[in-house]
């Protein structure tokens, strides 16, 4: 989604990928949106109804455009590092789509971003990268913001394939 945890994710997921054999596929869910009206529906001539409707078409293709640039930027990213890669975007719920993703492509592992939330704001809002561990069927790898030279992609590539669980 081109957030820190996001971004996070995505570099340990290069940094523990192994480029000759690995394949890292990135995707990213957009999530339709409730746009709140600001003009009088009388000003442009469009029911209540109508309004809402154009204003989420208007929201969402601009949501996918972002993503597809966020996209475009990681398969590059992955290019230059010999990584092979695919994208998906997908739209709807981000912990459910993500799962039945997952669910559909039966990956190795899930590499999401953890956006740090308390426990109350995560029992209130809840939490994808919670979502994901306890509901889908491939192992999950969170990559917390503030973690080690590998989650930061400053490790050696060398040494970051030492870390990885065989």
């Amino acid at each position: 989604d081109g957030s820190t945890h996001a971004e996070q994710a995505f570099k340990l997921a290069c940094n523990i990928v192994q480029a000759e054999r690995d394949e890292i596929v990135i995707v990213t869910v957009t999530e339709p949106t409730s746009a709140y009206l600001s003009l009088p529906f009388e000003d442009i001539g469009l029911t209540p109804a109508e309004q809402e409707v154009e204003m989420r078409e208007a929201a969402l293709k601009e949501a996918s455009s972002r993503a597809d640039q966020l996209l475009g930027r990681h398969r590059d990213h992955c290019d230059r590092l010999l990584i092979k890669s695919h994208t998906q975007q997908l739209i709807g719920s981000p912990r459910e789509e993500l799962c039945k993703y997952a669910d559909l492509m039966k990956p190795d592992l899930l590499v999401v971003g953890s956006r740090g939330l308390g426990s109350v704001k995560r029992m209130l809002i809840g939490s994808v990268s919670d979502y994901l561990i306890h509901n889908a069927t491939t192992p999950v790898l969170v990559a917390k913001a503030q973690g080690s030279a590998l989650a930061q992609g400053t490790l050696p590539p060398s040494e970051a394939h030492s870390v990885r669980k065989e």
